[in-house]
């Protein structure tokens, strides 16, 4: 799975194939034009969740609920959500190209 950081509004914004997706303050976006490339635009951080492990992680949690494990947050201890394997995809990764800055009509979002 693909998604864009914006580094303006740092708005997470999940990309979908032939859909232009953008960012709460419209600088950056992006879409998949086929099952494994994507086009992107503006300041942002590449996104990557390695499909499987985050397949495997929403699994375990509908099939067994809450895990039972415990870590610290703040001053206590809390119940540890399912772990995910994400990354920062590289500039240099063929699968996500920089193109020019598109002009986004998003009247028409929910």
């Amino acid at each position: 799975m693909k998604l864009i950081l914006c580094e303006k509004c740092c708005d997470l914004v999940t990309l979908r194939k032939n859909v232009d997706r953008i960012c709460e303050c419209g600088e950056s976006g992006g879409k998949y034009v086929d099952d494994l490339n994507a086009e992107i635009w503006g300041p942002c951080y590449k996104i990557g969740f390695a499909n499987h492990s985050f397949t495997a992680a929403i699994i375990a949690q509908r099939l067994s609920g809450d895990s039972t494990e415990k870590m610290v947050y703040g001053l206590g201890y809390v119940t540890k959500g399912r772990d995910f394997e994400a990354f920062i995809i590289p500039e240099s990764a063929k699968t996500m190209k920089r193109v020019d800055k598109k002009v986004v009509d998003n009247s028409h979002s929910l």
